[in-house]
């Protein structure tokens, strides 16, 4: 279960809330940090899972990419919690590609970004938590080159995919799909999946369809 989600900005500070009605923010901020600059809200969160959902496993899911400073960030904050006695079964990462995650990086130094993937999932591993891929899938913005970003899309996916398999060896990794078809979002474009708009499987599927077999 998320406890919480995107409460930590690319450059490594807390998101919060924002003038007007029309922005994306994250008005929880408002209640304040504590002595020790934690939000208060991210405290109370985990006070309220740890007591009320023993049964569940208990995820501190983030979004955007790789970027150093904010999973420094989650790191710190993660351990703060369970110092307090909270628990933190895991860490989830949204893998939104090609929105909050950055072309530059997923497509272009897919490399280099597979070993902070890879750096990352160790971390949790020797601190006692799982890590899980939540919401999988991969934004379009120029129709007219669909076929290739598709074929970009499955070269992206495998790398990812051979991360999580062989990082599984070590401890607990999963992976969710955000869509199994195709997603629009108005002014943003179209996030692909595994299936087409008419359900018919995209190059990528294989990737995931390997792993399954």
């Amino acid at each position: 279960m998320d406890v919480v989600n995107e409460t930590i900005l690319a450059n490594g500070t807390w998101f919060g809330p924002k003038e007007g009605v029309n922005e994306w923010e994250n008005p929880w901020l408002a209640m304040g940090l504590n002595d020790d600059s934690f939000p208060l809200y991210i405290l109370k969160a985990f006070e309220i899972a740890t007591k009320k959902a023993p049964n569940l496993k208990l995820v501190y899911n983030q979004n955007v990419g790789m970027e150093t400073p904010m999973w420094d960030k989650v790191k710190e904050t993660v351990l703060y919690l369970k110092s307090k006695g909270y628990r933190v079964d895991g860490i989830g990462w949204q893998a939104h590609l090609l929105l909050g995650a950055k072309r530059e990086d997923f497509v272009v130094n897919t490399d280099a970004t597979m070993k902070k993937l890879a750096d990352l999932i160790d971390w949790c591993h020797a601190n006692n938590l799982g890590f899980h891929v939540t919401e999988l899938d991969y934004l379009v913005k120029n129709m007219k080159v669909l076929n290739e970003e598709r074929e970009i899309q499955k070269r992206v996916y495998q790398k990812i995919v051979d991360v999580l398999v062989e990082k599984s060896k070590n401890g607990e990794v999963t992976l969710n799909l955000w869509d199994v078809g195709e997603r629009q979002k108005k002014g943003t474009g179209y996030f692909q999946s595994i299936y087409d708009a008419q359900y018919k499987p995209t190059p990528a599927y294989q990737v995931i369809k390997s792993v399954i077999d």
